[in-house]
């Protein structure tokens, strides 16, 4: 069921169980499916019209570990984990559901590799700036037709949580000097890394207020 604040934009039903979900501020809507075998991943409209649908499998592109829709529901990042002779890699595959994406065969306009990666966060900020979350380094992406990197920022601790909105990004990590228990290094839109901060606080979420 797809909602606004006051009422049902639409429903639809899937032929496979439901893994992972990302829906955009106009309501667009793209649900990954696990088949035998196999994941789907299909996007739908607000009143369950389906848009696009796509399939993958680990001896293809991958398993796709996560999945993101831009706001305006035009762009569609997708991670997928795969295994090339052994060895553990990630594509982070793009596409774009709009006119431009229409010329292009199955809507993907772009697929960066990275190898020796685990990727499973991928988050857009607005419509034009995405990022992805790996096990060592945090990648930022920039273009509203055909993403591309913009910036890495590498790491040695294992992210606790992340948080973000259209203005930052916040990665937690646990602080391993000082008498402070958790650090957050923080980025902004414009793929900079603007502070680090510490503090004890337990916190349930983080939230950036547009002001400060």
């Amino acid at each position: 069921y797809v909602m606004s604040e006051d009422k049902v934009l639409g429903s639809f039903a899937t032929n496979f169980p439901i893994r992972s979900v990302s829906v955009a501020a106009n309501g667009r809507v793209t649900v990954v499916m696990a088949d035998t075998g196999a994941a789907h991943y299909n996007t739908y409209s607000a009143e369950g019209e389906l848009l696009f649908e796509g399939q993958a499998t680990m001896s293809g592109s991958g398993y796709p570990m996560a999945v993101s829709l831009s706001p305006n529901g035009e762009l569609l990042q997708i991670a997928y984990i795969y295994l090339d002779a052994g060895v553990q890699k990630t594509n982070i595959a793009f596409y774009n559901l709009g006119p431009v994406g229409a010329n292009i065969a199955d809507y993907l306009v772009r697929v960066q590799e990275y190898k020796d990666l685990l990727i499973p966060y991928v988050r857009f900020m607005n419509d034009e700036t995405s990022f992805a979350v790996g096990d060592d380094m945090m990648i930022m992406y920039k273009g509203d037709q055909i993403p591309v990197p913009q910036a890495q920022f590498m790491y040695n601790q294992e992210v606790k949580a992340v948080f973000y909105d259209e203005n930052y990004i916040g990665l937690v990590f646990y602080a391993e000097t000082g008498s402070s228990l958790y650090m957050m290094n923080v980025y902004n839109v414009n793929c900079e890394q603007v502070g680090t901060y510490y503090f004890n606080m337990e916190y349930t979420d983080i939230i950036f207020e547009k002001d400060s």
